[in-house]
């Protein structure tokens, strides 16, 4: 049997405080650690939970352990980059860039 890819630690089954520049764990997704609690008192209000809220260890085993920047997204993919193409100017096989429909390199464009 192989090692998982990522071991949790403890404190990984934590959630951080719901304070978005605290980074205290929390039992749940959500919460207030006791010290904003504390610092903010009466000036906190309990909000319904977003559709959009997802505990920690439900994102990461929607994930299958492939790291977030590893999924290309629509916005990541230049349509006119391509890896593995012939430069028409000095016909290396390189990523290449369409220009005026010709394949040309990184180097040959800033010549």
């Amino acid at each position: 049997m192989t090692e998982p890819r990522h071991q949790l630690t403890q404190l990984d089954l934590f959630a951080p405080c719901a304070i978005p520049t605290c980074e205290t764990p929390v039992t749940e997704s959500g919460d207030v650690c006791t010290g904003c609690q504390n610092a903010f008192g009466h000036m906190l209000q309990p909000r319904p939970p977003a559709p959009g809220d997802v505990s920690p260890q439900l994102e990461d085993a929607h994930t299958v352990g492939v790291p977030a920047g590893a999924i290309p997204t629509a916005s990541t993919n230049d349509p006119d980059r391509k890896a593995n193409q012939r430069c028409w100017l000095c016909e290396e096989r390189r990523t290449c860039q369409k220009v005026s429909g010709r394949w040309e390199c990184r180097a040959c464009t800033r010549r």
